[in-house]
């Protein structure tokens, strides 16, 4: 079950139902460069959702919050928007930006697919350890991809932190995102799961 979102205002034409994890190495992207005068119409509004639902879009589909693979990837898309000139509210994009990062939902927002998931052991342990199986997601034990995920919208997020003189932030985010090497493993070169608590056997 996931909460839908009732859009009450926008000044712009207003899209909806991003399948984001799939569309923001290539497509938005590409959007950039062919049609930015949509795209911007599309960046802003994941602002409006935010505005309007309270949190930044994960996976927005059926005019809802979902909680559809993995990442958060809404920070990867408005910032390689806006570093490509394309016109938007940057300074409330942030916001709902860091509230994804930052915040912790609570157990209904949750459920209704709003916040990043996992991210109380994220941020406890630098990565998702294999123990938290994160309910109440689409996709269940994908820690490590999950963890890879949010170390680059970590790095994204950053940027547009710097673009909105968020100092301190920009600083957390960009450290945060070097955890992808808390599941780098030396040994064999490649990224490999962990378990927060070292077991027997």
């Amino acid at each position: 079950k996931f909460g839908s979102t009732e859009i009450k205002k926008s000044e712009r034409p207003y899209y909806d139902d991003y399948s984001m994890w799939d569309i923001y190495r290539a497509e938005l992207p590409l959007l950039t460069i062919i049609d930015p005068r949509r795209m911007g119409d599309m960046m802003q509004s994941l602002v409006t959702k935010y505005e309007e639902g309270g949190w930044m879009p994960i996976f927005p589909c059926w005019n809802s919050y979902t909680a559809a693979m993995i990442g958060d990837h809404a920070a990867a898309a408005l910032a390689d928007a806006y570093v490509k000139g394309i016109k938007f509210d940057i300074n409330k994009a942030y916001e709902g930006i860091r509230k994804n990062a930052f915040q912790i939902p609570s157990y209904t927002e949750y459920k209704d697919g709003k916040g990043r998931r996992a991210l109380n052991s994220y941020l406890k342990y630098g990565y998702i350890p294999l123990e938290d199986s994160i309910p109440e997601a689409f996709h269940n034990n994908e820690q490590v991809s999950r963890t890879l995920e949010y170390a680059y919208d970590d790095f994204c997020a950053a940027q547009l932190a710097k673009a909105t003189d968020h100092t301190k932030d920009y600083d957390l985010l960009i450290e945060r995102s070097n955890n992808w090497k808390n599941v780098f493993n030396p040994s064999m070169r490649w990224i490999d799961g962990k378990y927060a608590k070292k077991r027997n056997g």
